[in-house]
């Protein structure tokens, strides 16, 4: 039976696990993130990026968040 994931780029799996894309392509070389190529592109299936997030998510993982132009941290 063939399988029917979808797949995503680089670029998607770095906005849905709010991360840059560097930090994507050292999990995929870790071996953290099943990926494969289809030419030149890097593809990860979205059914693993899934996992990975709900994973991250009950280890109690907050996503580093930059501040808003013009506007101060603390108090």
């Amino acid at each position: 039976m063939p399988d029917h994931s979808i797949d995503a780029s680089m670029r998607t799996v770095a906005r849905l696990l709010e991360v840059s894309q560097t930090t994507i392509y050292r999990m995929v070389r870790a071996g953290v993130l099943p990926s494969f190529r289809f030419g030149r592109a890097i593809r990860v299936p979205l059914d693993a990026v899934e996992k990975l997030r709900r994973e991250r998510l009950a280890e109690g993982y907050r996503p580093y968040r930059k501040r808003a132009a013009g506007r101060k941290l603390g108090p």
